[in-house]
């Protein structure tokens, strides 16, 4: 029913290697930077593994730009090579950015050729959530919100909450350490 000729080759450069998609609007509710952080931390350039962030800068006039999306991903690695200095930015796992719209009725066919769903999220109900489970992703999130009306320990990989690092927040950050073994 579903099949990855529909998807323009610009969406997803490779799909030899396993494909992980997250969807998102870029603001910080929606934990970007955990991800990222996860992910270059799990992962290196050889392995065979794309994230792939269809995503725009919540809020920008030109937030659906990829030059600005590219510009916040590279200030985002920056923090990241500061922070953990034994990390080689040569050696950083690819992320791939989609920047533009998606039309509704090709969200099934980018998602068929997905190996999972990733969102380190606080979402009310959790749509892109069920979407991708509906489709038979595995989809990784966090153990906190409204998304665990439908998701478990079962049927979904979660993700422990930084219980330290929450104190006062409007919403939850992941646990590293446990975001980064969900993942691999």
């Amino acid at each position: 029913m579903y099949e990855s000729k529909n998807i323009p080759n610009d969406w997803i450069p490779n799909l030899d290697k396993v494909n992980e998609i997250c969807i998102f609007k870029y603001e910080e509710r929606k934990n970007p930077k955990s991800l990222i952080e996860a992910f270059y931390l799990e992962f290196k350039k050889q392995e065979n593994i794309i994230l792939n962030l269809q995503t725009y800068i919540f809020m920008h006039p030109n937030g659906r730009d990829i030059n600005i999306v590219l510009d916040e991903l590279e200030n985002v690695k920056n923090e990241i090579l500061k922070k953990y200095k034994y990390l080689n930015k040569e050696n950083l796992p690819e992320i791939n950015i989609i920047s533009n719209v998606i039309p509704t009725e090709m969200m099934p066919h980018l998602f068929k050729v997905m190996d999972a769903f990733v969102l380190p999220s606080n979402e009310g109900f959790g749509l892109p959530f069920a979407e991708a489970m509906a489709m038979e992703l595995p989809t990784i999130a966090l153990n906190y919100s409204g998304q665990l009306e439908f998701m478990n320990n079962n049927n979904s990989y979660l993700v422990s909450i930084d219980k330290s690092n929450n104190k006062r927040r409007e919403f939850m950050i992941p646990n590293i350490e446990s975001f980064k073994r969900t993942n691999a």
